[in-house]
C-alpha cells in the first residue's frame, strides 16, 4: 500500500529538510543523507563515497519510520541488519514526523548513527 498523498508530500517536505541540514555543505562531497519512499515505509539512508572510487558511494540504512494508516501515525525503527528492523521502543508512534527525526537524533543508544 501507499503512502496517502498528502502525508507523502508533508514526509517528503520534513525529510527534505532534514537531510539539508544534516551535514555542512564542506563536507557534502563526501558524506550525505538521503531517504527512499517504499510503501507506506521510509527509510533514512547515509550515503559516503568509496574509498576505491570516489565517484561511487556506498550507502547504510540509518533508519525507518512506518506509516500506519489505520491509527494515522509514524513509528519509528532502527537497523539490525541490512533487511531487518526492530521497533524503536524509546520513541512510541506520533502523528509528526519531525518527533522521530529528533529522537534519531537525540538516540542515547546510539542504535541510529553508528
Amino acid at each position: 500500500m501507499e503512502l496517502p498523498e498528502l502525508v507523502r508530500k508533508c514526509a517528503e517536505k520534513e525529510l527534505f529538510s532534514y537531510c539539508e541540514g544534516k551535514v555542512p555543505p564542506c563536507f557534502r562531497n563526501e558524506v550525505r543523507v538521503s531517504f527512499c519512499i517504499d510503501g507506506e515505509a521510509v527509510t533514512l539512508f547515509e550515503e559516503r563515497i568509496t574509498l576505491a572510487n570516489p565517484a561511487d558511494w556506498s550507502s547504510r540504512p540509518v533508519a525507518q519510520f512506518r506509516f500506519q494508516p489505520e491509527l494515522n501515525q509514524w513509528s519509528l525503527h532502527y537497523p539490525v541488519s541490512r533487511d531487518c528492523w526492530r521497533l524503536y521502543l524509546n520513541a512510541g508512534p506520533t502523528l509528526n514526523l519531525k518527533n522521530l527525526l529528533r529522537a534519531v537524533d537525540e538516540d542515547p543508544f546510539q542504535s541510529f548513527w553508528q
